[in-house]
């Protein structure tokens, strides 16, 4: 037998179709259908046959099924001695034995051609009409066909829902052993072990051959059976005028013409080079699958690692590139410096997944690492678009434009990240005194009183500098909570009765005069 993948074609209203509705019923046989031409099968010779709406044909005509005491058991295919009464088991047919049922459907017969190369095609069900089962459920439709000169049998499968049913896909010419089966639905090679336990139909579009020995049959083809899904391979047979066909375009397919392969998902695929009905070679082809798609992203950043993976394990990792990236054994990608590269992850089969990487440049830091609590340090970056933020937000904060304001005491990190998702760090420390000062109010060197001092928000303020000034009242975050203009004169004392609104809490003043400021930390209670 062989298998392939080839063309299933109704011949429901076909010129010279037939159509069979007596055959539209449960378990029961058509005798003496006419073949139209004398066809040849284990020597002898047939020009009729019986067809079962149980799925099977006899070459033989056998009357099986046509009375009342053999109509049911003609679906009986675990029965190997209904097998026997089915005229012994000669010239019996099996493209999917089973307790069928042919009501609401029609069956379909055909003589096409011209001698001596005329075809006879059985067709039970149609697309539109499939045909029905009694075990198991679903439907389908499916052909046997007769070939004059060759004596080639084929069963060709259409579109099937069958699933569960319990039945036998062979041929026969005796019910003592001379008979060949498939064990299941899928099998690339048939069995003399019994079988009637096939749950559906072959795969649409499934041709199985069965044709006597071939005279002189083509040599074995070569070239390389192996190939990666996704991949190419190239088979050639020296016998002129053949056919290459697949049994899996699941698997595999095959150019017609050129012996192309091409791996469609991992398995094992019988690639069949046919110059003639059973003049074939036949060549196993191993479809190795792709790793998975390789996970990790497709940026990365110079001076910079991260993790890369992929399954199955049992892979090598590569670089194209290892100018602008590297990548270890376990998947720790390095960015060396700007530019592209191609990662590969490839199995022992030679099978290999990849994936194109950017690495981008790192942005850079510009700026102080000191903040002051309650005063803005600025840092920036050459690269726009990018985003600030703080490690601690309860050391310092940092807005959108870089500008960090100093909170409490002690260290935090501050990153800006890039539209790439590269980033610069930079360390920095949160200081009480800078060189515009935030001074505590219970130090000697405080140059600005508050009065009184916690205070509960109205209070006098004692400024060290006369003129034109502007006192600010910010939170801890740096937002202005209140701003006012004032005029100094030296001793003067400034009421601030307004920030009698302010909440409890710890703020900072801020007074600038010209291009000098003085800052305090005030605390209000209430």
């Amino acid at each position: 037998m062989s298998r392939y993948i080839g063309s299933y074609t109704s011949i429901a209203g076909g010129p010279g179709t037939v159509n069979l509705t007596t055959l539209s019923k449960d378990d029961t046989t058509n005798q003496s259908i006419p073949i139209g031409f004398t066809f040849s099968y284990c020597a002898a010779t047939y020009t009729t046959l019986s067809v079962s709406s149980n799925g099977w044909i006899s070459l033989a005509n056998s009357p099986y099924g046509t009375t009342a005491a053999t109509t049911i058991n003609s679906s009986l295919n675990h029965d190997l001695g209904v097998f026997a009464g089915i005229g012994g088991g000669v010239g019996f047919l099996m493209p999917f034995w089973d307790d069928l049922r042919g009501v609401g459907s029609t069956a379909y017969y055909q003589t096409s051609g011209a001698a001596p190369n005329r075809v006879f095609t059985f067709q039970w069900g149609s697309t539109s009409s499939p045909w029905g089962s009694i075990t198991g459920t679903g439907t389908a439709t499916f052909q046997v066909k007769l070939y004059e000169t060759s004596g080639v049998i084929e069963y060709i499968y259409g579109p099937s829902t069958y699933s569960l049913k319990t039945a036998t896909i062979g041929i026969s010419n005796s019910s003592t052993g001379d008979y060949r089966v498939l064990p299941n639905e899928a099998a690339t090679a048939t069995t003399t072990a019994w079988t009637y336990l096939i749950d559906t139909t072959p795969a649409l579009n499934t041709v199985l051959e069965w044709a006597p020995p071939c005279p002189t049959p083509p040599p074995a083809s070569t070239g390389t059976f192996t190939v990666c899904q996704g991949s190419t391979t190239t088979l050639s047979n020296s016998a002129a005028g053949g056919m290459w066909l697949s049994s899996s375009v699941s698997v595999a397919t095959v150019g017609s013409s050129t012996g192309v392969v091409t791996g469609v998902a991992g398995g094992v695929v019988n690639i069949t080079y046919r110059v003639s009905p059973g003049c074939v070679a036949v060549s196993a082809v191993t479809v190795s699958p792709l790793p998975d798609t390789i996970v990790g992203g497709a940026n990365a950043c110079e001076g910079s690692t991260k993790i890369y993976t992929c399954s199955p394990a049992g892979g090598a990792w590569s670089s194209s590139n290892t100018a602008t990236g590297t990548i270890s054994t376990s998947g720790t990608f390095g960015g060396v410096a700007s530019g592209t590269t191609t990662l590969s992850y490839t199995m022992a089969t030679g099978c290999a997944r990849t994936l194109d990487v950017t690495i981008n440049s790192a942005p850079t830091i510009s700026g102080s690492s000191i903040a002051c609590i309650g005063d803005s340090t600025v840092l920036t970056s050459a690269v726009p678009g990018g985003t600030w933020s703080s490690s601690n937000i309860t050391k310092a904060t940092v807005d959108v434009y870089g500008n960090v304001v100093g909170v409490s005491l002690g260290p935090v990190v501050i990153t800006y990240t890039a539209p790439t998702g590269c980033r610069d760090t930079i360390a920095m420390t949160v200081q009480t005194d800078c060189e515009t000062g935030v001074r505590d109010l219970t130090s000697n060197s405080a140059k600005i009183n508050i009065m009184p001092h916690p205070t509960n928000g109205d209070f006098y303020l004692s400024i060290p500098m006369t003129g034109s000034m502007t006192v600010s009242i910010t939170d801890l975050y740096g937002r202005v909570i209140m701003r006012r203009n004032v005029d100094v004169v030296k001793s003067n004392r400034i009421r601030f009765e307004e920030g009698s609104t302010l909440s409890a809490g710890t703020y900072i003043l801020k007074v600038q005069h010209d291009q000098q400021i003085l800052t305090e930390k005030m605390t209000v209670v209430k």
